[in-house]
């Protein structure tokens, strides 16, 4: 198993920023636009956008947002970087992206929100149109503003569901801001029927997740926290629950303190529908294929493996059954044996 080999492999990416994503050409080009100061170095550059290896904590991660964040307060760029993401993961071969960012954090200038999700939607529009990436957006509520300040989101959600948006998310500061402050904006997400991931277990705290899954996501962002807890483990089996694993950024944000101590296998072996994501490909310095390859090194994965993991992704996705069918057959088309692999654990 070769970084070669990797990249070539179609891939299903359910857990992607778009902030937290953009090439370093990008963010350069996005600088100059809005005469933003910035580093003339990419050295220079990559250290203000990159989080370090010996990062300490979640929100010391969160702070290599900031630059992104102002780079994309106008229709124009959010546009460009949507578009150029879909780009760049076209680039090692995922043929699905699910692009998540918070809204209001790029209304700091004139935009509204629904400005901000229709510009993002026709940059997704635009790059799918010019690749093979099916490309759709996750809106994220954020855990600091009050529950009333992000019901705006929801009509938003509900209005471009099916129409470039598929689902909404909670980010932000877990440890200071638990999911069970947004229950009510879950509930109301839940009766409109739009797809729910939530961000839980990132912080060393298990009943996040469980807290999460009962205000009704069907996916979780990370998950850590759940590592030995076996109750939990079976609770999150039983229903059916997606676990969106980002390894590189799970390490730095200190989820996770090594992989020694890294959870993947004992979730994978339990018969979890883990999946595996980038979560910032610059903030992180990854992609897929590292993601991929990193664990598949680790761990000794085979081959079937990783296309488990695609299958898990492609399962989880928030995506029609008829979408769904056509990923599957382009992961059956790249090597007839993935047929082998059954989803009978699925049903």
């Amino acid at each position: 198993m070769n970084i070669s080999w990797m990249k070539s492999v179609p891939k299903v990416e359910l857990h992607c920023h778009l902030d937290g994503s953009l090439p370093l050409e990008v963010i350069r080009e996005l600088a100059n636009r809005n005469h933003i100061d910035i580093p003339k170095d990419d050295e220079g550059l990559r250290l203000q956008l990159q989080a370090k290896k010996e990062n300490k904590s979640l929100n010391e991660y969160l702070e290599k947002f900031d630059l992104p964040i102002r780079c994309l307060q106008r229709a124009e760029d959010l546009m460009y970087a949507a578009y150029q993401l879909v780009l760049e993961v076209a680039k090692e071969h995922v043929i699905y992206l699910e692009v998540r960012f918070a809204p209001k954090l790029h209304t700091q200038k004139s935009l509204t929100i629904h400005q901000v999700v229709e510009a993002v939607i026709l940059g997704l529009k635009k790059g799918q149109e010019e690749t093979q990436v099916t490309a759709s957006a996750i809106l994220c509520a954020m855990r600091h503003e009050r529950q009333e300040d992000n019901m705006e989101l929801l009509d938003v959600a509900s209005q471009y569901l099916h129409k470039g948006v598929c689902g909404v998310d909670l980010a932000g500061n877990e440890g200071d801001f638990p999911p069970r402050l947004h229950q009510e904006f879950f509930y109301q997400a839940a009766q409109k029927e739009i797809p729910i991931t939530i961000h839980a277990g990132e912080c060393q705290n298990a009943q996040n997740i469980k807290d999460a899954i009962e205000m009704g996501a069907t996916r979780i962002g990370h998950g850590i926290a759940m590592k030995g807890h076996t109750e939990l483990i079976k609770f999150v089996k039983d229903h059916k629950i997606g676990i969106e694993m980002c390894p590189t950024s799970n390490l730095q944000t200190k989820a996770s303190n090594s992989m020694e101590e890294y959870p993947f296998m004992e979730f994978y072996q339990q018969g979890l529908l883990v999946s595996v994501h980038t979560d910032n490909r610059t903030v992180s310095g990854t992609t897929m294929s590292e993601e991929l390859l990193l664990l598949g090194n680790w761990y000794g994965l085979k081959k079937e493996d990783i296309k488990r993991l695609t299958l898990n992704s492609i399962h989880m996705a928030f995506a029609t059954d008829e979408e769904k069918e056509k990923l599957r057959d382009k992961v059956r088309a790249y090597d007839e044996r993935s047929m082998d692999i059954k989803e009978s654990y699925l049903k």
